[in-house]
């Protein structure tokens, strides 16, 4: 069920479980795609066989560019399905630089229950917790 979160950013997603994914996340998920990546640069500078030994700076971007995207999309994806539930659009809020603004709206993503009946973004998860 929560794989669902990874990759779509369509639906909504309740506080309850946005909090969940994101323990889930920060303890798991992000550290073995860290250790996974550090891996294979170690074992890329040191055995002679190995991934990332004697590549290419192309690479190296690909290579890193994987990592980030692996370890960033979950995060953008589950927070754009929590931002559905309480009524916004992902692409409006997605360059916020105001610190205050931003503040306010990661509070409000942990902490406020979402819009009770169905809006654009679908119906209401918090029904079926």
């Amino acid at each position: 069920m929560l794989l669902r979160y990874f990759f779509s950013l369509k639906g909504r997603i309740s506080a309850n479980r946005y909090r969940a994914f994101l323990l889930w996340y920060l303890f798991a998920v992000l550290p073995i795609f860290t250790v996974l990546y550090f891996a294979f640069l170690v074992l890329g500078a040191v055995s002679k066989a190995g991934i990332l030994r004697d590549a290419s700076l192309t690479s190296a971007v690909v290579g890193s560019s994987v990592y980030c995207l692996g370890c960033f999309w979950p995060f953008i994806a589950a927070t754009t399905r929590r931002m559905h539930d309480l009524g916004y659009r992902g692409r409006d809020y997605f360059f916020i630089v105001s610190p205050h603004k931003t503040w306010k709206l990661g509070k409000e993503i942990l902490f406020k229950h979402g819009i009770i009946d169905e809006n654009t973004h679908g119906s209401n998860p918090g029904m079926f917790e």
